[in-house]
């Protein structure tokens, strides 16, 4: 979870913590964790001013990702309950490269999706669209609850505009937009999925 970072960590927490946690999660093995994958969510509200985040925590949090980002290597050392980057007190820490860490940050971006789809039902109504122009079955382009996500329109340009830094999209060079689940992948995932809740359901009722 991307709000729990801070530029300093006074408040929250530092974001080169990850790689304590990545540590962690591989049980101590620093050659395993060099190959790790490392999963930021709702970096969104990371890029966004408000709820005390000024421009300069934007630029602080996402610099620290970028350097983690960079092919650096870190020193992560075992201080309390958790793994903390970094010799604390003068301990002495584990060496971990970030060369091949894999990095993938979400978020769902909604004021920017918003936009999106304003300037998508602006433009179809230059081309001439409007309502009525379509049968009853199918959908009208130009009524805000039928347009779907339109984040899979947004370019680099973008992207910096919601507060991303320049740098820090240039590091991210692939971008996938999902879509929502219809009613049919919802119950393909109750009723399909290896180990899925439906199953899990049947199997306590039959003990």
């Amino acid at each position: 979870d991307a709000t729990k970072f801070t530029e300093t960590g006074y408040v929250g927490r530092d974001a080169d913590e990850v790689m304590g946690e990545l540590l962690q999660a591989a049980d101590g093995d620093v050659e395993l964790a060099q190959v790790g994958i490392v999963y930021v969510d709702e970096i969104d509200k990371v890029c966004s001013e408000g709820e005390g985040r000024s421009s300069s925590f934007r630029q602080a949090t996402q610099s620290t990702f970028l350097k983690l980002m960079e092919d650096t290597e870190v020193t992560v050392g075992s201080s309390g309950p958790r793994m903390m980057l970094g010799a604390l007190g003068g301990e002495k820490g584990q060496k971990m490269s970030t060369r091949h860490v894999l990095f993938v940050f979400s978020g769902a971006f909604s004021k920017l999706d918003e936009k999106l789809k304003e300037e998508h039902k602006r433009n179809l109504k230059g081309f001439g669209f409007a309502k009525g122009d379509v049968s009853a079955d199918e959908t009208d382009p130009t009524e805000p609850e039928d347009v779907q996500s339109m984040l899979h329109k947004a370019d680099t340009e973008e992207l910096v505009k919601a507060g991303m830094e320049r740098e820090f999209v240039g590091r991210l060079p692939v971008r996938v937009a999902l879509q929502a689940l219809s009613k049919e992948d919802l119950f393909q995932v109750l009723t399909k999925a290896e180990d899925g809740a439906t199953a899990q359901l049947i199997d306590d009722f039959r003990r």
